[in-house]
């Protein structure tokens, strides 16, 4: 169970990736905006092989790398939230260096997927307040050791311009 406000995104998309994992223990679950479709088929079935069959968890994606700490737009989700007084706060927590981007999709294999579902119950409290879905995921591969591999997601799954 969970909020459906944007605010609740990290907590729902974890929460989501635990259930499957329970449910039919997929071999990788591929995570994309609903703004993104399908590009290339082939590049993207490559993918999803290439994250199922590695030997560690991974998460493959396009990976945002910023050179200070934290110096990533700390206010995207202004204007987003359902939550009035959380839509005009400002991101008050250490962010990663680097974390795939959410928005442009990224693969889970797994073993990654058992480390979000372990994430899901033990930091419900921190995922009600990360407010970013893929920073929340940095955090927890960086924490539980799940590899991110920077792969160009771009030419397996397309924005869309409008929707």
């Amino acid at each position: 169970p969970s909020g459906d406000g944007y605010e609740c995104l990290p907590h729902k998309v974890f929460q989501a990736l635990a259930i499957l994992t329970l449910a039919v223990q997929p071999r990788g679950v591929l995570k994309l905006d609903d703004d993104h479709r399908l590009l290339d088929g082939q590049v993207l079935l490559r993918l999803m092989h290439s994250a199922a069959t590695a030997s560690d968890a991974v998460q493959y994606g396009q990976v945002n790398r910023m050179q200070l700490p934290s110096s990533h737009h700390r206010a995207w989700h202004f204007g987003k939230c359902r939550d009035a007084a959380v839509g005009k706060r400002v991101l008050e927590m250490p962010a990663p260096q680097q974390w795939a981007a959410g928005s442009a999709g990224y693969i889970l294999n797994r073993p990654a997927l058992w480390r979000v579902l372990w994430g899901s119950l033990y930091y419900q409290r921190w995922l009600n307040e990360i407010l970013y879905e893929d920073i929340a995921l940095a955090e927890l591969a960086t924490k539980t050791g799940i590899r991110v591999v920077s792969t160009h997601m771009e030419q397996a799954i397309t924005a869309v311009g409008d929707y």
